[in-house]
């Protein structure tokens, strides 16, 4: 799916470039924009890959001329690129303030751009029935809270063979990476948070998961001692929102409380999840039973060298990826710590 293309003479992708290698932009945007994004928006060379990718991405979901939806859209560099490259119409959901107000910043350089950013969840939030043609979950899935809600919800959101487009890096059924995943599960539980993390993330995630609900338990109940509050919170691991209020009502009224966590790491502020573990034959499972026919995607390469430093297996990565490539696609999701899935709606 990732073949390196050139951009040379693509309208399009001077259109990108004009709007984003902006010498004014860097002071207008969160420093995040550029921390989340990396080296693809630093050049031009880097950029025209990461077009590449969204251009063949745009030929396989069909997004030419159709309304678009991104769940969990980030600074909404993936919608820009899509409306660039045909989209009919895009609307951008997140949870995060500072993502969704780096993304209207972005905008004001495509003002030509039928996009629409939105702040909100999209769990709580009620679309049209049928409204979408195309649904993008890209590094989603894995922190959203309820994974049975989301599906419900895009299925009735998408229209007749309208197409679910799913991409994480948090693939279950690639085992190297289920011990580096729970490590950062204990990580974001205790801390230390990292330092970048700490000074750009959202708002919700520069405080390590206790330390968050020390501070909603504060808020809570502003009478309790210090040492009242750090016992709470560590009785409530796990626990969000109403939850954690109630439960902390409860024990301290009678010692004990009837509210169970279901997952032990877990955002208190959003509920989500710190990068969960997908399985994406159980995750297309699900998704066949709600009508939808699924196949996966060849992983990027870029992900099969697993992050490493050493040059060597860089290369080895990117020869083997021309051998994953021929591999039955059922093959796929054992190959990568990464997964795609794409998901077709039947018709009603």
């Amino acid at each position: 799916m990732y073949p390196y293309a050139s951009c040379k003479d693509d309208a399009a992708f001077e259109q990108l470039c004009r709007g984003l290698f902006y010498p004014p932009l860097a002071n207008k945007i969160d420093y995040a924009f550029y921390d989340y994004y990396g080296r693809f928006v630093t050049n031009r060379e880097s950029l025209c890959y990461f077009f590449s990718v969204q251009r063949r991405l745009s030929e396989v979901l069909r997004s030419k001329g159709r309304d678009v939806l991104e769940i969990g859209c980030g600074f909404g560099l993936i919608l820009i690129c899509q409306t660039l490259l045909g989209a009919k119409r895009a609307i951008g959901i997140d949870i995060s303030d500072e993502m969704i107000s780096g993304f209207k910043v972005l905008l004001t350089r495509f003002p030509e751009l039928a996009i629409t950013p939105l702040k909100g969840d999209f769990l709580v939030t009620e679309f049209e029935k049928e409204s979408f043609d195309v649904v993008i979950l890209n590094e989603t899935i894995s922190h959203v809270r309820d994974t049975r809600l989301l599906l419900d919800k895009i299925q009735r959101t998408l229209r007749p063979q309208g197409v679910l487009f799913i991409a994480d890096g948090n693939n279950d059924a690639f085992f190297p990476s289920r011990i580096q995943r729970r490590r950062g599960w204990i990580t974001s539980e205790r801390g230390p948070i990292p330092e970048r993390q700490a000074k750009y993330g959202r708002a919700v995630d520069r405080l390590s998961f206790f330390d968050a609900r020390k501070e909603i338990i504060k808020t809570a109940f502003p009478l309790l001692d210090d040492d009242s509050v750090k016992l709470l919170a560590q009785r409530t691991q796990g626990m969000y929102g109403q939850n954690l209020e109630q439960a902390c009502r409860e024990l301290l009224s009678t010692g004990k409380t009837h509210q169970r966590a279901s997952f032990p790491y877990r955002n208190p502020y959003t509920g989500e999840f710190p990068e969960l573990g997908i399985n994406p034959f159980r995750l297309t499972k699900d998704l066949e039973a709600r009508g939808f026919q699924c196949r996966y995607l060849p992983p990027p390469y870029s992900y099969l060298g697993w992050h490493t430093k050493l040059s060597f297996a860089k290369d080895l990565a990117v020869k083997g990826s021309r051998l994953i490539f021929k591999c039955p696609n059922k093959l796929f999701p054992l190959l990568s710590p990464y997964f795609l899935i794409v998901a077709t709606r039947c018709q009603s």
